[in-house]
């Protein structure tokens, strides 16, 4: 494992301690320390926990979490342009959590007036 997505973790939390990090989380101190050192996987719904917590993109982390899990899959995808596969990746770079798109209102139309001649 390469840890990518412990690098992420670790820069987006900053000054945050882990202990201050896992209470928000609601895991073990132990488990969370594994993610960041790069020794074990959460599994994508505790992905998507911290996404939230730190509110960052879900996708990003995702990704993260399998080129970690895969390095043929991590070099395939940074060959595709696919960000934050790479070892090098900036960990500082994490992309804030994506906008929700506008939900789709109906159209309200102005009220007419007509003039009769």
């Amino acid at each position: 494992m390469n840890g990518r997505l412990g690098k992420l973790i670790r820069a987006r939390r900053g000054a945050e301690s882990r202990l201050s990090f896992v209470k928000r989380l609601r895991l073990s101190y132990t488990f969370v320390r594994s993610i960041e050192e790069g020794l074990r996987l959460p599994s994508d719904q505790i992905v998507a926990q911290i996404a939230e917590c730190l509110d960052l993109d879900e996708e990003q982390l995702l990704i993260a979490a399998y080129c970690d899990r895969s390095e043929p899959l991590a070099r395939a995808l940074a060959r595709h342009g696919v960000p934050d596969c790479l070892a090098d990746a900036d960990p500082a770079a994490a992309l804030p959590k994506a906008p929700k798109p506008p939900e789709a209102s109906s159209p309200i139309s102005a009220p007419t007036t007509e003039t009769t001649a």
